[in-house]
């Protein structure tokens, strides 16, 4: 289960990484902080794939910044992100039994 979190994490950097470049490109640098929790949430479901508290707070990062970014649908984005983090973080049970 734990490859779905990198998948997860790579996903979510992914996205944020072309929302920076398209933010720089519309000249308007200040709304990075936007994504920022996002960054995060990659960064921790990339570096702690197999803790299950690590995977919940990278799923509510990025939901944080799926909330603030629904504006235009853009937050829609994260949904398989945030999807598959959950599926990792709470599927960990059936996988040992």
């Amino acid at each position: 289960m734990y490859r779905h979190a990198q998948i997860a994490g790579l996903l979510s950097l992914a996205l944020s990484g072309a929302l920076v470049i398209r933010l720089i490109a519309i000249d308007n640098p200040e709304a990075l902080v936007i994504l920022a929790p996002a960054v995060a949430g990659g960064t921790l479901a990339l570096a702690r794939p197999r803790s299950r508290v690590a995977l919940l707070i990278a799923a509510v990062l990025m939901f944080a910044t799926a909330v603030v970014s629904l504006i235009g649908y853009v937050g829609f984005l994260y949904v398989p992100s945030i999807v598959l983090l959950t599926w990792a973080a709470l599927g960990r049970d059936r996988q040992r039994a």
